[in-house]
């Protein structure tokens, strides 16, 4: 009895505790999906449409850190959390240059084949962000603005909802400043499909370091999926576990095999690169670098 009365007293102090707040702006708007991260923990979710949230976390008193695209990134303690303030990032204007008009030239970078593509990212129940490096070359310097930009999802919701990014080379070579001032929200339509995003009226340029191209997913209740499937041993091609179930959020994202790295991860409150290749892969992505599904069609 003294055992399992110990027993129910540890489970319900270790068990978590449910933290409800709404992110707004300074007239008092919702701000929707938001990043929102336990501070140096690997736990987080995404606000909503209506900038309302929920996230599980045994100790209330810990620092969360709310980031959106726009606004000036903000921590604060999760008691204190049920309306938070988020306050506008000042809009630097850049330079404007007029010219002739010039030929529609365009170029393509980073093409796949769908047929070919059978592996896929996905996020679990924390939000993250994907990155994928295009360098500067000489056809960028013909055709350095971007017009079109074709991604391989695959999504078992319809729609699913994820935010695309696109940012400067860092001095660190990570990920540095977005390079647009308002979240780029796409939806993928159900099943496997070359999603096309147009980008005419962004005025994204390829800088002469080069340009990261990126995927955030979004843990909003729209997305989710709870799934049931068979897990295969890759080594030895045999199943080891039966009906294994868990939840992810849509959508996945297609991924191609590289030789070299150019990716980077955002977890955590930070950017890391994916630095090892992944040496339990099937076929043609064993032991390569993986990397997201992502052409990109360029013009001047």
């Amino acid at each position: 009895m003294y055992k399992a009365l110990f027993f129910l007293l540890f489970f319900s102090i270790s068990s978590p505790a449910q933290i409800r707040g709404t992110v707004v702006n300074e007239t008092q708007q919702a701000v929707s999906y938001v990043n929102i991260w336990v501070e140096d923990e690997n736990n987080g979710t995404t606000a909503d449409v209506n900038g309302d949230f929920t996230i599980f976390e045994k100790n209330p008193e810990k620092v969360l850190v709310f980031s959106a695209l726009g606004y000036e990134t903000k921590k604060v303690k999760g008691t204190e959390a049920a309306k938070v303030v988020l306050k506008q990032r000042p809009l630097q204007l850049q330079e404007v240059v007029i010219t002739g008009k010039k030929s529609n030239k365009t170029t393509t970078v980073g093409d796949y084949k769908k047929g070919g593509i059978n592996h896929f990212f996905s996020s679990g129940k924390n939000p993250w962000i994907v990155a994928r490096y295009f360098p500067f070359d000489k056809n960028s310097a013909k055709t350095p603005y971007l017009k079109e930009l074709m991604i391989m999802t695959d999504s078992e919701v319809d729609p699913a909802t994820f935010i695309l990014h696109f940012y400067e080379v860092g001095e660190d070579g990570s990920p540095g400043k977005d390079l647009t001032d308002k979240n780029l929200i796409i939806e993928a339509a159900k099943g496997k499909q070359n999603t096309v995003v147009k980008l005419d009226g962004y005025d994204l340029e390829i800088g002469k370091k080069g340009i990261f191209v990126a995927v955030e997913w979004l843990i909003i209740d729209e997305n989710k999926y709870d799934f049931k499937t068979d897990v295969k041993d890759t080594a030895s091609g045999s199943y080891t576990v039966s009906n294994f179930s868990g939840t992810r959020y849509e959508p996945r994202i297609g991924i191609i095999p590289s030789e070299e790295s150019t990716s980077w991860r955002f977890t955590m409150g930070r950017w890391s690169r994916f630095d090892k290749p992944i040496q339990s892969g099937i076929g043609k992505y064993n032991n390569k670098f993986n990397e997201l599904a992502i052409k990109l069609t360029l013009t001047n």
